[in-house]
């Protein structure tokens, strides 16, 4: 439901649910708007950083650094 409301994806009464076609515009906007929610959330709880949370932080971001393959990418996140 909540994809039909965003216009991702549309449903047809007995015919199921169909991804509806969308435009870079559409793409960028989604992203930005995930990257500025990840970043209000970072910054949160950036501002009472533990000693464990930077370091796990720290192993995060080096994996992610070293990942060449988008699989590998997408499952350390």
């Amino acid at each position: 439901m909540q994809l039909e409301h965003d216009g991702i994806v549309s449903t047809r009464y007995h015919r199921g649910a169909f991804v509806e076609r969308f435009d870079e515009d559409t793409v960028l906007e989604h992203h930005e708007l995930d990257g500025m929610l990840n970043g209000i959330a970072f910054c949160t709880r950036g501002r009472q950083p533990h000693t464990t949370d930077l370091g796990q932080l720290d192993v995060l971001m080096r994996s992610l650094r070293n990942a060449k393959d988008s699989r590998v990418f997408s499952e350390i996140c």
